[in-house]
């Protein structure tokens, strides 16, 4: 059996492809596990913390303004599960 056994140099084009294509999806799903660490937030997060201090802005007017921070190179953004949902975690960049 060990001798079955090849490295990836070995094996044709395509395997190789779907294989570095499978590592990439494992990466991307390994990313969405990883919680949402201290110094990141959510649009719902902030949005609930400026409306306890009594601001009057819209939820979707956080996502706006994030969304302009994160092409701006402001902010870093990344998908994560929040309660079974994907959700963008921003962080400062």
């Amino acid at each position: 059996m060990a001798n079955n056994q090849r490295s990836r140099r070995e094996l044709d084009k395509s395997t190789r492809a779907t294989l570095t294509g499978l590592d990439w999806a494992l990466a991307q799903v390994a990313e969405d596990e990883k919680p949402v660490q201290s110094d990141e937030w959510t649009a719902k997060m902030a949005h609930a913390a400026h409306r306890e201090q009594g601001g009057n802005l819209s939820a979707d007017a956080f996502r706006f303004r994030f969304a302009r921070m994160v092409e701006s190179g402001e902010l870093v953004v990344r998908k994560v599960l929040v309660n079974g949902k994907k959700e963008n975690v921003f962080r400062r960049a």
